[in-house]
């Protein structure tokens, strides 16, 4: 017994060192199969937030990530997925303010190391949430068709409520929309959906609406000085044997006349040109009559209509016998 615990004392540093050499020789035939790769992993990681207080509210569009660099084999790089690493945020018991928290990670991947995380801080800016509405104010740009006015504004609901970060709720002085009645002869209406502006006119970031969008409406009136009035093409004569009259047309078939309000209300629908002679006209004509405008009615445009009368030969057939002659 004696014998065999002195040559174990004595074999000792020969034994460790060779089992030493075997664990090395094993370490480096594993690591030339699958080999060890230290890298940053291809895909950012998102930072998510949790434990945020009833009545807070993230100030913003909180959009941070995490790069991880990780130690790993080759056959456990390639199967690494990012559902694999996790990145939170506490925010438990905080109340309003701008803070710079630490990033706690996790890699649920064996074997595999974490050997940095960049960022290891993030800001977030908490706030109290706020809700209030807020006043409805319409912007009309353009002016209508001369001969036409535009009536207050109707905007449905007068108010929309915001919600968002307290500090910013606070800065809301109005919801502007914007609409355009240029050359507008009838009632604009439209769907849009409100600017939230300060005192000073600027966006107010980070607050939301409840009602995406209002309805506008702007109605537009005929002035009491101005009527539209349809033109009648007046004719006279007769078209030369054999021909007829295909069709009338007026361009522009309207015009607007001004003139006193009773002077205006006492005119019918239309208005007469003067009479186009078509006494033995066989082709069409184009020409531009001038209007029988009563006194004290005026035309608004200067240009006169233009009077086409398009005309045609009268198609007919006849039988007609014919006997040879031989």
């Amino acid at each position: 017994m004696k014998a065999t615990l002195r040559w174990v004392a004595g074999n000792a540093p020969l034994m460790v060192l060779a089992l030493i050499l075997a664990s090395l020789s094993w370490v480096v035939a594993v690591e030339r199969n699958d080999p060890t790769i230290e890298q940053s992993y291809p895909q950012a990681i998102p930072v998510t937030l949790s434990g945020l207080s009833d009545g807070m509210v993230i100030v913003g569009d909180f959009k941070a990530t995490v790069q991880f660099t990780v130690r790993a084999p080759a056959s456990v790089w390639d199967t690494l997925e990012s559902a694999d690493f996790m990145a939170a945020v506490d925010l438990t018991g905080m109340g309003p303010g701008l803070y710079r928290l630490p990033v706690r990670w996790a890699l649920n991947r064996h074997p595999a190391w974490v050997m940095r995380v960049e960022p290891e801080y993030v800001d977030v800016e908490l706030d109290f949430k706020a809700t209030r509405p807020v006043p409805v104010r319409v912007v009309v740009e353009g002016e209508p068709r001369l001969g036409y006015i535009q009536r207050p504004p109707i905007v449905t609901p007068s108010q929309v409520i915001v919600n968002g970060p307290e500090s910013y709720v606070a800065r809301i002085a109005e919801a502007v929309v914007t609409l355009s009645v240029q050359d507008a002869t009838t009632d604009v209406s439209e769907e849009l959906q409100p600017r939230l502006l300060d005192s000073q006119g600027q966006p107010v970031p980070y607050v939301t609406l409840e009602t995406k969008k209002v309805s506008v409406q702007v109605p537009i009136q005929l002035s009491a000085y101005y009527r539209v009035l349809s033109v009648k093409a007046v004719l006279t004569g007769t078209l030369a044997p054999g021909y007829r009259i295909t069709n009338i047309s007026v361009d522009p078939p309207n015009v607007t006349v001004f003139g006193s309000p009773e002077s205006i209300a006492a005119l019918p629908g239309y208005i007469e040109t003067r009479p186009i002679n078509l006494e033995g006209v066989q082709a069409n004509i184009v020409e531009r009559p001038p209007l029988n405008l009563p006194q004290n009615i005026s035309l608004v445009m200067a240009e006169q209509p233009v009077v086409r009368v398009f005309v045609e030969a009268i198609q007919g057939s006849r039988t007609v016998v014919v006997t040879p002659t031989v």
